[in-house]
């Protein structure tokens, strides 16, 4: 009985670890969405300023330089912003083979768990026939 109740402590402590990370790689998959929504609008401003950039029939020269150094800030950004996004990736690919660790895990104790009840309903089966027919036994004795 023991070991049945730490097995089904450690099995309660791996629910709450799933879904935790469940949790977490929830928030991380909104974080990329919204992330991704920043970079479109941000795609469309740069796009948006190439365009001006290139109009250059009209523009003198501190107002293209000015616009240069836009388009050079809005490129540095979006690169920071990048690779923040890749390392966040990453940490979800992590997080979900943790998480799926963890399920397999978690499958594999309850079908422990689960055949571990079975043998001791038998053995508690088997004691309980033992007894009747030790006690039958001594009936006959007497």
């Amino acid at each position: 009985a023991p070991e049945a109740h730490a097995k089904a402590s450690h099995m309660a402590s791996q629910q709450h670890a799933l879904l935790e990370q469940k949790m977490i790689v929830g928030r991380l998959q909104s974080e990329l969405e919204t992330v991704r929504s920043q970079i479109v609008e941000r795609d469309r401003h740069m796009e948006r300023l190439a365009n001006d950039a290139t109009n250059v029939d009209n523009i003198d020269l501190p107002e293209l330089q000015r616009r240069h150094r836009m388009l050079a800030a809005a490129y540095r950004a979006d690169r920071r912003r990048l690779e923040v996004t890749e390392a966040r990736m990453h940490e979800m690919r992590a997080s979900l083979m943790t998480q799926e660790t963890l399920h397999t895990a978690y499958t594999q104790l309850k079908n422990a768990h689960t055949q571990q009840a079975r043998a001791m309903q038998r053995l508690q089966e088997q004691l309980r026939d033992g007894a009747n027919t030790e006690s039958r036994h001594r009936g006959d004795d007497d």
